[in-house]
C-alpha cells in the first residue's frame, strides 16, 4: 500500500524570536579570534559562547547558499525529483504484486519524506531578522571564522 508522500509544510513550526542581535554577532567574532588565537579548541566548546556560535554558523551556512527561502525551493525541488521515480517504481511493484519490493520502496519514500521534513523544518527555524542580520555581517563572518576554523583542532574532533 503506497504511503503518502505529499509534502505539508503547514506542519512545520516558524521560527520563534530572532536569535541574535548585532552586538551578540560581534561578541561572537571576538569571542572566536580570542579563541583561535589561544588555540584551545577544548574550551571553546565548553564555554557558553559555543552553541550560539554553532548556530550562528547554521544561520551562515544556509545564508551563503542562497538563504531560506532558495534553500526551501531547492528541497521541495529535491523532494519532487526524488519522489517522482520512487512512485513509478511503486507503481509497477505494486502492479507485479512484488511485496517486498513494494515494502523498501514504501520505505524509501517515508526516509525521503523525514528528510526533506528536517530539512525544512530546520529552515523555518530561521527568523527572518536573524537571516537578515547574518547577511549583513556575512563579510565579518567570513574574515574570521572560516581562516580561524581552517587553523582550528575544532574540526577534527
Amino acid at each position: 500500500m503506497p504511503i503518502n508522500s505529499e509534502f505539508n509544510d503547514s506542519e512545520l513550526t516558524e521560527a520563534q524570536s530572532p536569535t541574535f542581535t548585532a552586538a551578540q554577532i560581534e561578541q561572537i567574532l571576538s569571542w572566536w579570534q580570542q579563541t583561535a588565537r589561544e588555540r584551545q579548541p577544548e574550551l571553546a566548546m565548553q564555554e557558553n559562547l559555543w552553541q550560539p556560535y554553532c548556530r550562528l554558523m547554521e544561520i551562515f551556512c544556509v545564508v551563503k547558499s542562497g538563504g531560506v527561502a532558495t534553500q526551501m525551493q531547492a528541497a521541495a525541488a529535491m523532494l519532487q525529483h526524488e519522489r517522482t521515480p520512487l512512485e513509478a517504481d511503486l507503481a509497477a511493484a505494486i502492479l507485479a504484486q512484488e511485496q517486498d519490493r513494494v515494502r523498501v520502496l514504501n520505505q524509501e519514500l517515508q526516509e525521503l519524506q523525514k528528510s526533506i521534513h528536517w530539512r525544512m523544518t530546520l529552515l523555518k527555524a530561521i527568523h527572518p531578522q536573524d537571516e537578515a542580520l547574518v547577511s549583513r555581517y556575512l563579510a565579518d563572518i567570513e574574515q574570521v571564522l572560516i581562516p580561524a576554523i581552517a587553523k582550528s583542532d575544532l574540526l577534527s574532533q
